[in-house]
């Protein structure tokens, strides 16, 4: 889950200090770089209409186990029972037993049993990366979140002009 967000009037202020307000207006949106994805362009204006509260961390690992704690929540990656983890935190060991990769993601290994609770799989856990982001939470399992938590994620536009 990445941050999440709350809509509030124009004279609103964001509750706690955990939320930065960004304000409504025009920003720009996506790229005009030769090097930029293809997905990234074109470049162009947005028209963000109201203003919105937007966390300044990630949800952290603790915050949603908080929320798996308070609802009982199994994760896609748990309901799957493994999830794609970055080679580049396997070891070579790992990364020989696992040879299935993302589709133009070659990067990316499946890993049977990585979930959030196991971010790189059996023998891993989250034990000293309380504070780290929470990992292996698919779009379904942050929308759930986001409902518990009284938010809701971003908009492709939102997130871009919260970032400018």
């Amino acid at each position: 889950v990445g941050t999440t967000l709350k809509s509030v009037s124009a004279g609103a202020i964001c509750p706690g200090n955990d939320m930065v307000r960004v304000f409504s207006g025009v920003y720009p949106m996506g790229s005009a770089r030769a090097d930029s994805q293809r997905d990234e362009g074109p470049f162009r204006s947005i028209n963000i209409v109201g203003s919105f509260c937007l966390d300044i961390n990630e949800v952290t690992s603790e915050r949603f186990a908080e929320f798996v704690a308070a609802t009982s929540h199994i994760t896609d990656a748990e309901a799957y029972s493994w999830s794609f983890v970055p080679d580049f935190v396997l070891s070579d060991s790992l990364k020989a037993q696992h040879t299935e990769v993302a589709d133009l993601a070659a990067w990316w290994r499946r890993i049977d049993g990585a979930s959030w609770r196991h971010p790189e799989g059996p023998g891993s856990g989250i034990a000293g990366r309380a504070q780290h982001p929470v990992v292996h939470v698919s779009h379904a399992d942050a929308k759930k979140f986001c409902r518990w938590a009284g938010k809701r994620l971003p908009t492709e536009a939102e997130w871009e002009a919260a970032a400018r």
